[in-house]
């Protein structure tokens, strides 16, 4: 059981509120890609930690230089000048999505999809040239580009660099267009091959089967699905090649004659030019990916979006500097909004995810966040909690049949193993007390109130006998015996001090519906919820005093934390024109709150607080998971996690076709 200056458990997530209010909180709290100021940092600094460095899957990346890199994920553009250890989301003009990004050297780049891009300063600056749009982009040089979509007889030419394109018919639809210089380039197509000696502007076709990468006019592979084969004439004649087992594949890279690498389902390389193919070891969590890159034979960069589910896309950015043998993640946790956070020390916290079954853990204080796919797409997950650093419980709900799901993990969150308790309805708070011992709270209008337990690390769950028959949307419980609920008789509370046998019901002055509580030590707590209701106790919850904290009206009080007898804090969101997501904090006991909000968009509520001291902890939700910490405190940089390792492929003589 976890102890600290704050009390066993560090956690004040959302908590589901009445039916028609939480068909409201979800409607309003979807996420927005624009980002607003909000109210400035008054205390402490707010970092941003996952997803990171995008909310949106990869559909294109390119390496400069050993060092610089480049990635496009729907409308952002990605910048790295460290090997890809941290990004830079590079300002652009417009909002249309992008598939495909090319730079000819460290300044001149051109990014494209449903509208293009081009910079002549290294990103800092891009020009929008609307009408043009596909799904690849080829760069010969600073100056000559060209743009393909695969459905197309034709392709777009420019020769300044992105800034004016001209269209030119082909007799077949052009599915990319390689370039060994400004003057060589292939084109693939379902016909054969075309051949252009002058830049493009006329081709010359070799019949055959399709490529899909050439480092020469003569030689070139084909590497889709579980096929490949390779030609040395030119696309003229192929010999196949065999690739691993259960291989699926969606694009392939060559570095020269040898090495090369395809990605999709799985990873696979060459250095033998394709004679033998070996399969990289992945985990599911960095699947599919949908594009590569290759600099020389060492280094390779692939992106993707694990789209296991058409609701659990995550982004996903790997890199290899030793030929791909070793792959290194380079993206940080789960896109999906957080519904509840958990923290036991400034290093180790849980969040569970709206949809997608997901859980995220940091064992660095969130320098990287690990997620783990607990359960399918449409379950919501509402709440988590920890015994300790290795044993806890995540609970929820499926989205459209309500029916509750409880997890269990005893090797911190790493993996969870679902438990059964036949009265599951709509769960929506979950307490652990010890590694055996935990309390959830729901139901629904057809089974009413449910307050159940375990003492038995959740092989048995029964009921608990609680005063009133309010649907409770938050329990907590600051040690093993002492706990309260909150939730739909509105000003009600209830508590216990015999770790959950016994319950007696208090009165507060909230008007309105409760659906938070948070407690520092055995005296000093607050709750929060419907409408700006915010309430705060000295006294264990016997008695309780209405606070106002001064967030505009339809604002709602989502999730508090109580970090010491004077200080707390609070954040949410709302539905009323002026509502914004907001975090604010006290010094004075709830007497004053001062405006502390991370940088968001208009729309990103924050459902879920996290502090292990009164500087140091995490606010969560739909804008993601922010860290705040003292000021002057140092963020160590990211590490890259090698996530998977390959034998070098057998030598083999030279090979030929």
């Amino acid at each position: 059981m976890a102890t600290t200056a704050v009390g066993r458990r560090k956690k004040a997530g959302l908590f589901a509120l009445p039916v028609a209010l939480l068909l409201a909180f979800l409607v309003f709290a979807g996420p927005v890609p624009a980002a607003s100021t909000l109210d400035a940092p008054q205390t402490g600094t707010w970092t941003h930690q996952a997803p990171y460095p995008t909310r949106y899957g990869v559909d294109g990346v390119k390496f400069v230089t050993p060092t610089e890199a480049w990635a496009v994920a729907n409308t952002d553009i990605l910048h790295t000048t460290d090997g890809g250890a941290t990004w830079e989301r590079q300002p652009r003009p417009g909002f249309n999505n992008l598939y495909s990004v090319d730079f000819a050297d460290t300044e001149h780049g051109i990014a494209m999809g449903n509208t293009t891009l081009y910079t002549i300063n290294g990103g800092d600056t891009w020009t929008e040239v609307q009408g043009v749009f596909g799904y690849d982009v080829e760069m010969a040089d600073a100056n000559l580009a060209f743009i393909t979509d695969f459905r197309s007889a034709g392709y777009f030419r420019s020769t300044n660099g992105g800034a004016f394109w001209t269209w030119h018919t082909m007799p077949s639809n052009i599915a990319s267009i390689q370039c060994f210089d400004s003057l060589n380039c292939v084109a693939n197509s379902p016909s054969g091959t075309y051949h252009s000696t002058d830049g493009g502007l006329n081709w010359n076709l070799t019949s055959g089967e399709p490529g899909s990468y050439y480092v020469s006019h003569t030689h070139g592979w084909y590497v889709s699905g579980s096929t490949a084969r390779r030609t040395t004439d030119g696309g003229a004649t192929w010999a196949p090649q065999n690739v691993p087992g259960e291989s699926w594949t969606y694009d392939v890279v060559f570095a020269d004659e040898n090495n090369g690498w395809a990605v999709g389902n799985n990873i696979i390389r060459t250095t033998n030019g394709g004679a033998n193919w070996v399969s990289v070891p992945m985990g599911p969590e960095s699947l599919p990916l949908w594009d590569v890159d290759a600099l020389d034979a060492q280094h390779v960069i692939a992106g993707g979006d694990t789209s296991t589910t058409s609701l659990s896309t995550e982004a996903v950015i790997l890199t290899s500097d030793n030929g791909g043998a070793n792959w290194a993640i380079r993206t940080n946790g789960s896109i999906q909004p957080v519904r509840d956070i958990v923290a036991l020390d400034p290093q180790h916290a849980w969040a569970s995810h709206d949809y997608g079954g997901k859980i995220s853990r940091t064992t660095d204080g969130g320098i990287t966040w690990r997620v783990t796919e607990v359960g399918e797409q449409y379950l919501i997950l509402t709440g988590i909690d920890m015994a300790n650093l290795t044993t806890g419980w995540s609970v929820g709900f499926h989205h459209t049949f309500y029916n509750g799901y409880i997890y269990r993990t005893t090797d911190g969150g790493v993996s969870w193993n679902q438990q059964f308790d036949p009265e599951a309805i709509v769960i929506r708070s979950v307490a652990v007390l010890d590694p055996q011992t935990a309390i959830w709270v729901g139901g629904d209008q057809f089974t009413g109130s449910l307050e159940r337990r375990t003492t038995d690390g959740g092989a048995t769950w029964h009921d608990l006998n609680v005063p009133i028959p309010a649907f409770f949307f938050d329990v907590y419980f600051l040690d093993n015996l002492r706990g309260w609920m909150v939730g739909g008789n509105g000003s009600q509370i209830v508590r216990t001090t015999d770790g959950g046998n016994t319950w007696t019901a208090h009165n507060t002055p909230s008007p309105y519906t409760l659906s938070a509580v948070h407690f520092s030590d055995a005296n000093h707590g607050w709750a929060g919820g419907s409408y700006g209701s915010l309430v705060h106790t000295t006294n264990g919850g016997v008695s309780w005093t209405l606070q106002d904290p001064q967030i505009p009206e339809f604002t709602h009080v989502l999730a508090v934390a109580s970090t010491s007898p004077t200080r707390g804090w609070i954040a949410g969101y709302g539905g009323g024109a002026d509502s914004d997501p907001y975090v604010k904090y006290t010094t004075d006991g709830g007497n004053t709150w001062v405006p502390h909000t991370p940088l968001v968009g208009p729309y990103d509520s924050f459902p879920a607080l996290a502090f292990v001291s009164d500087e140091y902890g995490w606010a969560a939700g739909w804008g993601g998971i922010f860290r705040h910490t003292p000021s002057g405190f140092q963020t160590p940089t990211p590490t890259a996690t090698a996530v998977a390792t390959s034998t070098a492929p057998p030598a083999t003589p030279t090979p030929g076709p």
